[in-house]
C-alpha cells in the first residue's frame, strides 16, 4: 500500500510541474524592464532610462488588489508591471501632456483610430479571438480620444477586465491599461 501511494505522488509531481511550467499566465522569462522595453517599442514610446518607484496595488484591476511594481522614465511616464508575469498593465503618461506645444498639429480622427488599432494588435495579438467576449467603446474629451475594450465582470471581481488607450489628438499616447489577461 505504501508503495502504491508513493508511485502516485511521484507521477503527479511531474504532471503538476509540466502544467505550471508551461502555463502562459506564469511567464517569468523577462524582467520588468524587458517587458517595459517591449511595450515601448510596440507603442512607439521612447526608450528612456527607468527608475523603480514603488510596489503598490492597481485599484482598477479586476480584483482591485493587483500587486504591481511601478517604474518611471525620465520624461515622467509611469509603467505598472505585474511582477509574476511581467505584464505591463498600465502606462500613465499624463505628465507628458504638459510638455506639448500650445497648439500642436492635430491628426485626423481616422488616423488616430488607425494608430490605436495598430497598437492594440501589437500588444494583444489574440484580439480577434477575444472580440466576441468584449464590448468596444470609443469617445473623446476636448483634444483626447479614448478607445476601450472591456469584458463583463466575473463573480468576485470588483472591476471589469479591460484594455484602454488614451491618445491626444497630436498622436501622443498618454494612457494605457490592459488587464484582459490578468488572473487574480
Amino acid at each position: 500500500m505504501k508503495t502504491h501511494r508513493c508511485t502516485c505522488t511521484l507521477l503527479l509531481i511531474p504532471v503538476f510541474f509540466l502544467f505550471v511550467g508551461c502555463s502562459p499566465s506564469r511567464k517569468t522569462a523577462t524582467t520588468p524592464q524587458d517587458a517595459i522595453n517591449e511595450i515601448r517599442k510596440a507603442l512607439e514610446l521612447p526608450q528612456l532610462p527607468l527608475e523603480f518607484v514603488e510596489t503598490t496595488k492597481m485599484i482598477n484591476s479586476p480584483s482591485g488588489q493587483l500587486k504591481v511594481d511601478v517604474y518611471q522614465d525620465s520624461d515622467g511616464r509611469l509603467y505598472s508591471v505585474e511582477p509574476i508575469t511581467n505584464q505591463v498593465v498600465e502606462i500613465d503618461a499624463r505628465a507628458v501632456l504638459s510638455s506639448l506645444p500650445l497648439n500642436p498639429t492635430a491628426l485626423p480622427p481616422e488616423e488616430i483610430r488607425e494608430k490605436v488599432m495598430a497598437y492594440v494588435k501589437a500588444v494583444v495579438p489574440n484580439l480577434d479571438s477575444l472580440q466576441p467576449s468584449l464590448k468596444y467603446e470609443e469617445g473623446s474629451k476636448i483634444d483626447n480620444y479614448f478607445f476601450e475594450w472591456n469584458r463583463s465582470t466575473k463573480p468576485g471581481d470588483m472591476n471589469r477586465a479591460f484594455l484602454q488607450i488614451g491618445i491626444h489628438n497630436s498622436g501622443l499616447l498618454f494612457a494605457y491599461y490592459n488587464t484582459l489577461n490578468i488572473e487574480n
